[in-house]
């Protein structure tokens, strides 16, 4: 399982990418950044199999490789107003950085925890006209040793992300949702997102069955390849 350090501090400018732009606070929330790294692996289709549009797809692991991201965690400040269940939002990266797609103030009033995961390549690099919007570029101090190789390497990024903040999380030496006790993960996911996710559905979750639900918005009936061109 990969490592999770944190809550980070520094950088160049003192706070997270994308760190809330209202009071949390007032809210009765914290939100902290964690940085998750150690080997991903990447997945293909089975031998005589291929993208099914049943959704049941088979596949096998095909390699690995080094990795390094970030999740920012907003949690209820309270325990007594957590219920439960945290949302894993998968962020969406079509303009070149993390945007936080599907995330909704119904999270806060309901007392949810909500994880937002940096699994692809374009949230931590950026596109190669405009790195400068991305983690590595926007804050090289913060964010100079993150690493994604490829984003066949991101559902299993998304998975060791799960892994760290579900029911049977390592809570030591770092607990990310401070003590709560959750019950359920929700996966989330908008537009570009969601093709991720719908993949992720097809053809991992069998083999991890890391999340109890999924919801996948603004979807247009298509998963992403598990291979890169």
């Amino acid at each position: 399982m990969a490592t999770l350090t944190g809550p980070i501090t520094g950088g160049l400018h003192g706070w997270a990418f994308g760190a809330a732009a209202f009071d949390l606070g007032a809210l009765g929330y914290v939100e902290e950044e964690f940085f998750l790294g150690g080997e991903a692996e990447r997945y293909r289709h089975a031998p005589g199999t291929a993208r099914a549009l049943d959704g049941r797809w088979t596949v096998e692991r095909a390699g690995s490789a080094p990795f390094r991201t970030r999740i920012l965690v907003r949690r209820p400040a309270d325990p007594a107003r957590f219920k439960g269940t945290l949302v894993a939002l998968w962020n969406n990266v079509s303009l070149g950085f993390d945007i936080f797609a599907g995330e909704s103030p119904e999270v806060y009033r309901g007392g949810y925890a909500i994880a937002l995961v940096s699994a692809q390549r374009a949230g931590v690099h950026g596109f190669p006209m405009t790195p400068e919007r991305a983690l590595t570029g926007w804050d090289p101090a913060r964010y100079g040793g993150l690493r994604i190789d490829s984003d066949e390497y991101s559902f299993d990024i998304f998975t060791q992300a799960v892994r760290h903040l579900g029911p049977d999380r390592p809570r030591t030496p770092v607990d990310p949702l401070g003590g709560l006790a959750v019950r359920k993960i929700i996966a989330a996911g908008a537009s570009q997102s969601a093709v991720r996710l719908a993949t992720y559905l097809n053809a991992i979750q069998p083999l991890t069955h890391a999340v109890d639900a999924f919801f996948i918005q603004i979807y247009f009936g298509n998963g992403a390849p598990l291979e890169e061109p």
